[in-house]
């Protein structure tokens, strides 16, 4: 369950929580500048999201594509 999903669809489509972003468990983000710069997952399954109003009394979220991490 993303962060939109534990706070509540409404506090998001409600302008009460900000746009921004989910990340599931094994996927991470890197942020240059305040700018999204590269996703990248250990899972297949974990994902990046993001989490905006709708505009219309509801929430998208939009998954990202994530590159795979290589260990090694």
């Amino acid at each position: 369950m993303t962060l939109v999903g534990l706070l509540g669809l409404g506090q998001l489509a409600s302008g009460a929580l900000p746009p921004g972003w989910a990340v599931d468990d094994g996927a991470a983000a890197l942020f240059t500048g305040g700018h999204l710069t590269e996703a990248v997952t250990r899972t297949p399954a974990a994902r990046l999201y993001r989490t905006e109003p709708d505009g219309r009394g509801g929430t998208t979220e939009r998954a990202l594509p994530c590159a795979a991490l290589r260990s090694g």
